[in-house]
């Protein structure tokens, strides 16, 4: 992870709009720093739409961002 935001980033002013990432690929951290709700892990595994859904709203909260 991380190639994204070292595409990103290489643009000359990108912190004007880039405030940064989060790769969280192992499942405990999609919980642990992206507040992803564990039942739903445990249920549904960590690919899945709704766990998709939760890790941005979290990336969204952590990051103080608008879009992720």
């Amino acid at each position: 992870g991380g190639l994204v935001a070292a595409e990103l980033t290489s643009v000359p002013g990108a912190s004007r709009s880039f405030r940064g990432s989060v790769t969280a690929y192992a499942t405990a951290l999609k919980g642990e720093i992206l507040g992803v709700d564990g039942a739903l892990l445990a249920e549904r595994g960590a690919v899945d739409p709704e766990v998709a859904r939760q890790m941005a709203a979290g990336v969204r909260g952590a990051l103080g961002a608008d879009w992720g």
